[in-house]
């Protein structure tokens, strides 16, 4: 009887293993999305800098350093809430928003950059 619930709880180790290293593989198959939409992002967010900084606009360290941390914040938070997440759900349903999210905060980030290139 020992061996029996022995075997219930190591099956039940091997399938939570498999599925957390599954779902990292997931996470680490969606790093080409990241990158193509951050730096789809970063160049339009650094056209909009150039746009500002030749009319004249205004100028806001403030906004930069306010917008330069929720990059990585919307990054790990998709990553951390897909692996951590107690049922099946699909990827995108995480990972899009997340990335989406995480283009915007690079784009303001680029937008209200003020040092020269």
């Amino acid at each position: 009887i020992a061996m029996q619930a022995f075997v219930q709880y190591f099956d039940a180790a091997l399938y939570s293993i498999q599925t957390v290293v599954v779902r990292i593989v997931v996470a680490l198959l969606t790093l080409p999305a990241y990158v193509l939409i951050g730096l789809a992002c970063l160049l339009d967010g650094v056209v909009a800098r150039d746009i500002r900084k030749f009319t004249a606009a205004n100028e806001s360290a403030f906004a930069y350093h306010r917008y330069r941390p929720w990059a990585k914040r919307f990054f790990v938070v998709g990553w951390y809430l897909y692996i951590a997440w107690p049922s099946s759900i699909h990827p995108n349903v995480i990972f899009i928003p997340s990335a989406l999210l995480c283009g915007w905060a690079i784009f303001n980030t680029g937008k209200w950059f003020k040092k020269f290139f």
